[in-house]
């Protein structure tokens, strides 16, 4: 039989809010995390979005070499940039998921700028950005919807000014990063062929490898 029962919130406080799921449906030996990363910071302002965004950037940058080790034993990974901060997703085999998940945390934990790559990838930001204009008119006006509707929200014009003021640098990141970390609320949902002793483990990592402190309750999108 199908369960359609939904995950149930297995821990709560004031760092992290875990939900787990076991699979009882296609019972395969996979498992699946992802994770809401709520940085207050993040979105704060145009510059932080950018430095947020550059932030995941060069941290999947310097995760390349592990991740494809990784995606050859069928697992895989992303974390991109959101408005209430980021967003990671790991998918892979129960039995060294979490290998993968916490290599991850640890370089987010450890994580300083690449500096022979780090003007690379903000080039190529700046183009992503500039290249914008050239979308169809409908995309544009897609676009241009969603910046009316959602508040905040910064326009892309906004992030390509702070690319090209000359504030976006090496240091301007790496000062950035402990700021952006060092408040935070992580909601975590850890479904498939794994215990929820497990899942509470992969919790207390985040918490005790990032070793930030919580964000009030009205921070909380």
């Amino acid at each position: 039989d199908v369960d359609l029962s939904g995950p149930l919130k297995v821990l709560e406080t004031k760092q992290v809010e875990l939900y787990y799921k076991l699979d009882m449906t296609f019972r395969r030996p996979k498992a699946s995390i992802r994770m809401k990363m709520i940085c207050p910071v993040a979105y704060s302002s145009p510059r932080n979005s950018v430095m947020t965004n550059l932030f995941t950037l060069l941290l999947e940058d310097s995760l390349n070499e592990y991740a494809y080790d990784a995606v050859v034993a069928g697992m895989r990974y992303s974390l991109r940039n959101v408005t209430y901060g980021m967003h990671l997703a790991v998918d892979g085999y129960n039995d060294r998921l979490h290998v993968l998940a916490n290599a991850i945390i640890e370089k987010i934990a450890a994580f300083k700028v690449n500096s022979d790559r780090f003007g690379k990838i903000r080039d190529q930001l700046e183009r992503d950005f500039a290249n914008f204009q050239k979308d169809q008119p409908y995309e544009h006006a897609m676009y241009n919807i969603s910046f009316l509707l959602e508040s905040p929200r910064w326009h892309v014009d906004d992030y390509l000014s702070c690319l090209r003021d000359g504030s976006v640098t090496v240091a301007a990141v790496d000062a950035f990063v402990p700021v952006l970390l060092g408040r935070m609320f992580a909601v975590v949902l850890v479904h498939g062929n794994v215990s929820e002793d497990w899942s509470k483990k992969f919790a207390a990592n985040v918490t005790n490898m990032l070793h930030y402190q919580p964000i009030g309750q009205a921070e909380i999108p």
